[in-house]
């Protein structure tokens, strides 16, 4: 600060005046409305998507020929398979007959399927021992020259398929289907709407999630077709194709966990109700156990190879889970058969991770602009301190910037006691003040040596307006440096609707004294609001922990000042904090908050830290020259002593 930028406090002019925001009232009404239209839209749109990703796992289909090509097997006797073919479901068959002499499905056919144990029951017209087919077993390779028993094992399994169609109507109809995914979607919003109270007041959100929900409903449509006419595989090819992980570790790294645990549990039981299974419960276990494991892998992911080892956990939990449920249904061709599905099976677990890593890694830098959410990648970005708006501080602002590094120690060294965002907390603390930007010679942390203070010669309600106006001077940098909404809220919110004690009293004692009207609070009083997040209420804290304790220090001293002082001192601020009701809208409990007071002081005593002071280094009267260089012995050196020094100089030895 030079001498130019504060000649004498008369010469210098307040800054100008930002424009007022709205009235408190006006502002808060349209945040705090809840979002019904938005809210029934998207409900409507996923409840949709659902019926149709319903319709779509109905189509009745065979896994090799149609109908009419299977009710005749010596149409498909001597042909080449052009795909393998495993079986959808369990069942029976006779080798010993062949579909050219009787239909299966004709009046004169013997074979029809008993509901109860998933098999063709046989009469007496049905010849011949009947051999059991499991469900996911190879029923021919491809390039196979197709026999009489391949096709009548064929013609079997397309009966089988035609009944499981017509029982899975009769016992899960599809409009009674649908209900049950809409009765899914309502718990799910009283869900969400129970653990984050203010999610549905804000539409981007809404959205976010839905198109989350949306997208693994696409993934499930996309992966039966893909296994349908292009995979050809088992119901283990299909859940290792299907990325089963993706929307729920994608809505938690973007919305938090809490919500990513949620959207597990309602995708989970809609898989279950939407994807063709013999065993629904047991796709609805695989769908949870792999989404936990993405969600537990990706929630919190800011490093690049954290994505990759992401990657391999979920191609891990993938391959062991669809492997377990195979041995725990007693499939017997699990070990037998793995050089058949193993290599398929392997490559498409290794394909879902891919998928999982790619989307998560480019998904979340789109989203994060869209939706205006924070991310850790983007909160480890603002981290590294180079940012335009904290080299101006650094450079217009040297002592808020100092200021506001110790805030960022504080607050999460804080964040990290009570299992908050700590990286949230820091970035928070960080640009907490940037609004100090609109005037940083009115601030104290920026007024050195002998320069005079402005603000004695003005009025309070004046100094008082500038020290406000940094908070709405922030939030408008912030919007033009298109900072993270927590970050904007974190600059609206670090000082609350708290007062400007100071200046209040200060304008006090001016109407006593000149026996005037008493000041009006309300224009000593910052626009608050109050703080909602809990790094929010950390970073109040610690603003005005550090502030008293540089003030402290620097008029008493390290000396005079110990742990005791610092920790009575905290109590004193924070328990004013609460008794102002300050944070009555954050999450926190009194718990909390002496966890954050005991870490705040333990942090500001090792930061202001006694040293002992050392005293003044004694002065000496500089020697004169005979001081310097005292005289040499006046005895004179032998010959021997001479010669075994080696110098013919004076010497010190005696003869």
């Amino acid at each position: 600060m030079s001498e130019q930028q504060i000649a004498s406090p008369a010469e210098q002019e307040p800054p100008d005046p930002l424009p007022r925001p709205l009235p408190r009232t006006q502002a808060t009404q349209s945040k705090s409305r809840f979002k019904t239209t938005e809210t029934l839209t998207c409900f409507l749109l996923l409840w949709a998507l659902c019926y149709l990703s319903l319709l779509y796992g109905r189509i009745p289909r065979t896994l090799y020929a149609p109908g009419d090509e299977l009710d005749s097997a010596e149409t498909l006797v001597g042909t080449v398979a052009n795909r393998d073919v495993y079986a959808e479901r369990g069942f029976y068959y006779s080798p010993a007959v062949i579909a050219s002499n009787k239909k299966l499905n004709g009046k004169g056919g013997a074979a029809q399927l008993d509901a109860g144990t998933n098999a063709i029951a046989v009469t007496r017209e049905l010849p011949g021992d009947l051999i059991q087919v499991f469900p996911d077993e190879l029923l021919v390779r491809k390039g196979t020259v197709i026999s009489a028993e391949i096709a009548t094992k064929l013609q079997a399994h397309n009966l089988s398929l035609q009944q499981q169609n017509r029982l899975s109507r009769r016992l899960l109809p599809i409009y009674q289907t649908a209900l049950l995914c809409g009765l899914l979607l309502f718990c799910f919003g009283l869900s969400i709407h129970s653990l984050k109270p203010d999610f549905f007041h804000r539409s981007e959100r809404i959205v976010l999630c839905s198109l989350c929900a949306g997208l693994h409903l696409a993934l499930l449509v996309g992966g039966q077709w893909l296994h349908g006419n292009l995979i050809y595989g088992n119901s283990l090819h299909l859940l290792a194709l299907i990325p089963l992980a993706l929307a729920p570790a994608l809505a938690a790294y973007l919305m938090g966990m809490r919500i990513g645990l949620c959207l597990t549990v309602l995708l989970s039981a809609l898989t279950a109700l939407l994807l063709p299974s013999n065993q629904p419960y047991l796709l609805s276990i695989n769908c949870f156990l792999v989404a936990m494991v993405g969600l537990l892998l990706f929630h919190n992911v800011n490093k690049r190879y954290r994505f990759m080892w992401g990657g391999l956990g979920v191609d891990a939990a993938v391959l062991a889970l669809c492997l377990f449920f195979a041995w725990y249904q007693d499939m017997p061709w699990i070990w037998s058969g793995i050089g058949d599905y193993g290599p398929k099976l392997l490559a498409l677990a290794l394909l879902n991770g891919l998928i999982v890593v790619v989307a998560l890694f480019l998904l979340p830098s789109i989203l994060e602009r869209l939706f205006d959410v924070t991310t850790p990648s983007s909160l480890g970005e603002l981290n590294d301190r180079d940012h335009p708006l904290l080299e101006r501080l650094r450079n217009e602002a040297p002592g808020t910037y100092e200021h506001s590094l110790n805030v960022a120690r504080l607050a999460t060294d804080a964040a990290k006691a009570i299992g908050a965002n700590p990286a949230l907390a820091e970035v928070c603390a960080y640009f907490h003040d940037i609004g100090k930007l609109y005037a940083p010679d009115y601030f104290a942390e920026n007024q050195h040596g002998d320069i005079p203070n402005p603000h004695d010669q003005l009025p309070p309600e004046e100094s008082s307006r500038i020290l406000r106006e940094h908070v709405r001077y922030g939030v408008e940098l912030a919007r033009k440096y298109r900072l993270n909404r927590p970050i904007r809220e974190a600059i609206a919110q670090h000082h609350g609707d708290s007062v400007i004690a100071y200046f209040f009293q200060r304008a006090e004692q001016i109407a006593k004294k000149n026996s005037s009207k008493a000041p009006d609070i309300n224009d000593f009083r910052y626009d608050g609001p109050r703080p909602q997040r809990p790094e929010v209420v950390i970073v109040e804290i610690a603003d005005t922990c550090e502030a008293a304790m540089r003030s402290l220090f620097s008029n008493q001293g390290s000396a005079k000042v110990g742990g005791a002082r610092i920790g009575e001192r905290v109590n004193e601020l924070l328990f004013a904090k609460l008794q102002a009701h300050q944070f009555d809208a954050a999450p926190l409990t009194l718990a909390d908050f002496m966890k954050i007071r005991d870490q705040i002081v333990q942090t500001l005593c090792n930061i202001y830290h006694e040293r002992p002071e050392y005293p003044p280094k004694e002065t000496t009267p500089a020697p004169n020259e005979t001081q310097k260089r005292p005289a040499p012995t006046a005895t004179p050196a032998t010959p021997a002593t001479a010669t075994a020094t080696g110098d013919s100089g004076p010497s010190t030895e005696t003869p």
